[in-house]
C-alpha cells in the first residue's frame, strides 16, 4: 500500500508544480521518502525519490523529472531488481 500512496503523492508533486507551487512539492517529496524509508521499501525507489527531492528546487524540467521516477517506481512493480539512472539532461 506505501508503493501506491508513493505514486499518488508523485501526481500531486506534478500538480503543485503544474500550478508553481515548487516549496510545497518539495515538501510532499520528502514526506514520501521518509515513508519509504520508514516502510523499509525497495532501495532503487528510494534512490528515485531522493534524486527527485533534490532535483526539484532547481531543475526547469521538473514535471519530466517527476513523470520519469513515477514510471520508474511503477516498473519496480514487475521489476524490482531494475535500477535507476538519472535523466540525462538535468537542468
Amino acid at each position: 500500500m506505501p508503493e501506491e500512496a508513493g505514486e499518488v503523492a508523485l501526481d500531486i508533486v506534478e500538480a503543485l508544480i503544474a500550478t508553481n507551487r515548487i516549496e510545497e512539492a518539495c515538501v510532499l517529496t520528502e514526506k514520501v521518502v521518509k515513508e519509504f524509508v520508514k516502510a523499509s521499501l525497495n532501495n532503487g525507489a528510494i534512490t528515485a525519490l531522493s534524486y527527485l527531492r533534490d532535483l526539484l528546487p532547481r531543475s526547469k524540467e521538473a514535471r519530466r523529472a517527476v513523470r520519469y521516477v513515477r514510471s520508474y517506481v511503477e516498473k519496480l512493480r514487475t521489476e524490482p531488481a531494475r535500477l535507476f539512472v538519472p535523466l540525462d539532461d538535468e537542468k
